[in-house]
């Protein structure tokens, strides 16, 4: 799911005969029926905006080639049902990211496991190159500006790995070179988020099962060694967004399958530091975003395969606390997020 500008929202989900199917909200209402796309894929598909009305969607197909196709403001290419075979082999889901206009950075877990990155300068695509490493989930991606890209990942350790790009090389040594430790013992894949240049939060789950929280103020990690605890008893991916520099949402799932959420303003958990709001449901994944710093758009895939929807705005959940929208049901999988 992506939002590329106020009001607009690009839904994407894997439907129950593999292919990839879409719905979007215009401002005022959701499109009636979800809009197949085509293709035979195996994980949840990859979204995201460069600019208005434009979208890029990423797909491992059954081969375990990469598959794109891209929306130009009129129609998709290369055509409605039809994707480019991009290569490679991954055997995980995409992860994509925009660096601004007509550049996209697409990162993939290949060969022997390691993280391999394919790239789009506005006119041609690079070949994947491999960034090394052995890691058991897809990565977590962040974008702080046009030269920073920030890689998360853990490894077959359970330890959290980091590597970036500063506009020229891959810290800390290269592209064949090591990664950073961040240290922890993750269950699961992080979830990395920027809200500023020089600040990015990461959250993993720990071996207990609870949220575990990092943070790089632009010159130290804290805390220094492993990850601070803030509760929770929790099961799949995590969600966060920042809807406006030094507030995050978190969203998990707790042991009953329900929808838990807690925010960061400033340095203050809330509702506390070790809890959190129950927003009930019955799911199995969760993705958010946020266009505007009093609006979060948060979706969920139930239990039976539908996909519901709340949002908070501007001061309260709708349709409520405990509610949720029903947006139909094609997906056998989680709803695409947009990095």
């Amino acid at each position: 799911m992506t939002a590329w500008s106020a009001n607009r929202l690009d839904l994407f989900v894997i439907g129950n005969d593999s292919a990839v199917y879409h719905k979007y909200w215009n401002g005022t209402t959701w499109t009636t029926s979800w809009v197949s796309l085509g293709g035979t894929f195996q994980y949840e598909p990859a979204a995201v905006a460069w600019g208005p009305n434009r979208l890029d969607v990423f797909a491992i197909g059954m081969d375990s080639a990469l598959y794109h196709k891209f929306w130009d403001g009129t129609q998709w290419l290369p055509g409605l049902t039809t994707w480019d075979n991009l290569g490679g082999i991954s055997h995980e889901k995409p992860v994509v990211v925009s660096r601004g206009p007509n550049l996209l950075d697409v990162f993939v877990i290949g060969e022997a496991r390691g993280i391999f990155q394919k790239s789009w300068d506005g006119t041609s695509w690079s070949g994947f190159i491999g960034l090394g490493g052995k890691f058991l989930h897809a990565p977590s991606v962040v974008v702080q500006d046009i030269n920073h890209i920030n890689v998360f990942a853990t490894g077959v350790d359970s330890s959290v790995w980091h590597k970036w790009w500063d506009g020229a090389t891959w810290g800390p040594s290269g592209t064949a070179g090591p990664y950073e430790s961040l240290g922890g013992a993750a269950l699961g894949p992080p979830k990395a988020v920027s809200w500023a240049p020089n600040r990015i939060d990461v959250f993993v789950l720990g071996q207990d099962s609870s949220l575990c929280h990092k943070s790089w103020d632009g010159a130290t990690w804290a805390p220094s060694a492993g990850f601070e605890f803030i509760g929770g008893s929790c099961h799949g991916a995590i969600e966060a967004v920042s809807r406006t520099p030094g507030v995050l949402d978190v969203f998990v799932l707790g042991d009953d399958s329900a929808v838990y959420h807690k925010s960061l303003v400033g340095s203050a958990w809330n509702p506390g530091q070790t809890t959190f709001e129950r927003m009930a449901g019955i799911a199995r994944n969760i993705t958010a975003v946020s266009w505007d710093s009093n609006r979060i758009d948060m979706f969920v895939v139930s239990q039976d395969s539908s996909v519901y929807q709340k949002f908070w705005s501007p001061s309260a959940w709708n349709p409520s606390l405990l509610g949720y929208d029903y947006l139909g049901g094609v997906s056998q999988s989680s709803v695409a997020g947009s990095g």
